[in-house]
């Protein structure tokens, strides 16, 4: 019955994260001088975002931020894309975070699909590593080292998905 349970609730959290991730953004643009200005900017407008914990390289003005998100004791991640505009950069939240790691000492794995600003879209793959040397099956791979936060323990892999595919 248990095992029932956690899976019910991995394809719920991921049918949110896959629902949640694929809304249009809302979020008004804000322009900054600099990575580090909109980064904390955006720490000060939302104090459940904890840190910084990955970023893909720039492609096309814009990078992926992947940060740390606690809320009432629970763990888990967010991406918001930066990009460049000018001289200007903006930090635009990508959908809504995910949480992988409650307090009621339990984890789930996620799945979901993420789309940046300009409309590219990644498959984000989310959880806790159990294991110093963690690794993941994703749709294309398997046995595929995810980053891992060393703090948290929570794990990323972020790979931008081609039409190829």
């Amino acid at each position: 019955m248990k095992k029932i349970t956690n899976t019910l609730l991995v394809l719920s959290i991921t049918a949110l994260l896959l629902g949640g991730c694929s809304q249009e953004n809302t979020t008004t643009e804000k322009s900054f001088d600099s990575e580090s200005e909109a980064i904390k900017a955006a720490m000060k407008d939302d104090s459940e975002i904890s840190r910084i914990i990955g970023e893909s390289p720039y492609v096309n003005k814009e990078r992926i931020v992947v940060y740390l998100y606690k809320s009432e004791g629970d763990e888990g991640i967010g991406t918001a894309t930066l990009t460049h505009k000018g001289k200007s950069i903006t930090w635009t939240k990508n959908g809504p975070e995910v949480m992988v790691k409650y307090q009621q000492n339990y984890d789930v794995e996620v799945h979901g699909v993420v789309k940046s600003a300009s409309g590219k879209k990644y498959d984000l793959y989310a959880g806790v590593a159990h294991r110093p040397h963690q690794t993941i099956d994703t749709q294309m791979k398997h046995d595929v080292k995810p980053k891992v936060d060393k703090k948290s323990k929570i794990y990323y892999y972020l790979v931008p998905i081609t039409k190829y595919r």
